[in-house]
């Protein structure tokens, strides 16, 4: 064995052992792991799932032994999450504060399909091409929990839906009581974390903000 070999050996050898890979956008499934270390099983909602793996902030947990449900409404997601979650309730559903259609707007980058029609001008600004429209139905939340959880308390609610994560949030069913909140919350510093609509909720409802990555807000029931 040459020498480059031997370094290429080491290096994979280091890496596997002393790395942790992340699933999420920006990390916040390690700090999720961190908060629930030791917990090997418990239940999430993830709320604009994505991808069963890629931006995922709840596979890590999936990998741990964790389950719960994921809905999102792009067409045709759920058919990955089927494959790769079978122990996951999996959902194509869209979440909104009403139950009501709402016109889903689609891009080149499924991540930001999004029903805020306030977003679309700033997606095509910074380069994305919106590639279809649909009407879609969407549910309240609690509407979900109700019909498809058998038990009254869930561990971890993820949410990311592009413009609609506060109606989320308020088409909750509080006595679910989530010990953690993740929700995205675009670049905003602490000082404007505090002052928005969606930490003024969860505040009131308990909760306290614990940590932050460029793009999510992570909370803990008090």
């Amino acid at each position: 064995m040459n020498l480059l070999s031997k370094i290429l050996l080491i290096k994979n050898y280091l890496l596997g052992r002393y790395s942790i890979k992340s699933y999420s956008q920006e990390g916040e499934d390690l700090i999720l792991a961190r908060i629930f270390e030791g917990k090997q099983k418990g239940i999430y909602v993830d709320v604009g799932a994505h991808h069963p793996l890629r931006f995922s902030n709840t596979y890590l947990l999936y990998r741990q032994g964790w389950s719960g449900i994921n809905l999102d409404a792009n067409p045709g997601s759920m058919d990955a999450f089927k494959m790769l979650r079978p122990r996951d309730l999996n959902l194509q559903l869209g979440i909104a504060d009403k139950i009501s259609r709402k016109i889903f707007y689609q891009f080149n980058e499924p991540a930001i399909n999004t029903f805020d029609y306030s977003l679309i001008k700033n997606n095509l600004k910074v380069g994305y091409k919106l590639v279809g429209k649909q009407s879609i139905s969407v549910l309240p939340l609690s509407a979900i929990l109700h019909r498809y959880l058998q038990i009254k308390h869930i561990d971890l609610l993820s949410i990311d839906i592009e413009g609609f994560d506060y109606r989320a949030l308020k088409s909750m069913d509080w006595t679910y009581s989530p010990t953690v909140v993740v929700i995205e919350q675009l670049g905003a510093s602490f000082a404007k974390l505090i002052n928005s609509r969606s930490s003024q909720l969860l505040l009131k409802q308990g909760y306290h903000l614990h940590a932050k990555t460029v793009n999510s807000a992570i909370y803990l029931l008090d």
